[in-house]
């Protein structure tokens, strides 16, 4: 009879110990989806700091702003058919490359009065395209729609410090 108490309390132990590694699996995958969006919290707010016309980006209440993905610009390309793509192919290739963090493209709709509006650019919107190189360097492309694609009519760069990546190994 002891065997028989010994196999149950063994096959029992073991069922808890496989039960609570998977929850801790579980709850590490998390974490570690919870670092990753913290550390590009931190990435953004970082490169956002370097440049204060971005703060018009954080600015709700006088402008509207659409933040965007790589992701994002390729399922817009898909969804069209491939027929916004030599539109949005100007800020797609701008993803290609090696960054700390994620590069994000935001779109301001201003107010017209806040902008400079001309013949080539007659749109009240803004792109700004930001970047923080491996070197820790941030990076900000200012842009406007021109007739075929993202124009880029700005560039800046500022010396930074490199965002540690402090999750797992």
């Amino acid at each position: 009879m002891n065997r028989k108490l010994i196999m149950y309390a063994s096959i029992f132990l073991t069922a808890l110990l496989l039960f609570s590694n998977s929850s801790l699996v579980k709850s590490k995958e998390l974490s570690d989806k919870e670092c990753r969006e913290q550390f590009q919290k931190t990435v953004t707010k970082d490169i956002k700091s370097s440049f204060p016309e971005l703060k018009i980006i954080d600015d709700t209440s006088r402008v509207s702003v659409e933040q965007y993905t790589h992701e994002d610009i390729d399922t817009a390309v898909r969804a069209t058919g491939g027929k916004a793509g030599l539109y949005l192919n100007s800020v797609s290739n701008l993803y290609a490359g090696t960054f700390r963090g994620d590069p994000m493209f935001y779109v301001v709709s201003a107010d017209p009065e806040d902008i400079d509006i001309n013949d080539k650019y007659d749109s009240a919107y803004i792109g700004y395209f930001i970047y923080k190189k491996s070197d820790g360097t941030n990076v900000m492309l200012k842009m406007r729609p021109g007739e075929t694609s993202w124009d880029i009519v700005k560039k800046k760069e500022e010396k930074s410090t490199i965002t540690k990546w402090n999750c797992g190994k």
